[in-house]
């Protein structure tokens, strides 16, 4: 999935994707250690912070809305190019049924 800048995270590897917008998250980039954040941002704002099933956490630039859009987008192609997979079809299931 395309974060931003041409920078590319794993689709299975993505935990939650979340707006960067509360204290609560901004709290968790300042007590994460260094070494397990990524600062994808390329120098502009931050706008949501990705958590990785390894714990590592990804700052990236583009909105939390867009990121959720394009998560979507490569899961549906995913499942076309690959029907079988019942996990991938669950997850699409249930971000299409978020609001």
């Amino acid at each position: 999935t395309d974060i931003g800048y041409k920078a590319l995270i794993s689709t299975d590897k993505i935990l939650a994707i979340l707006p960067w917008n509360s204290t609560p998250i901004k709290n968790l980039k300042k007590t994460s250690q260094r070494q397990r954040q990524t600062d994808a941002t390329y120098g502009h704002p931050t706008r949501s912070l990705i958590l990785l099933e390894d714990g590592f956490i990804v700052l990236s630039a583009t909105s939390t809305a867009t990121l959720e859009r394009r998560l979507s987008q490569d899961i549906k192609t995913q499942l076309e190019s690959e029907p079988e997979d019942e996990a991938a079809f669950l997850l699409h299931q249930s971000l299409e049924d978020t609001p």
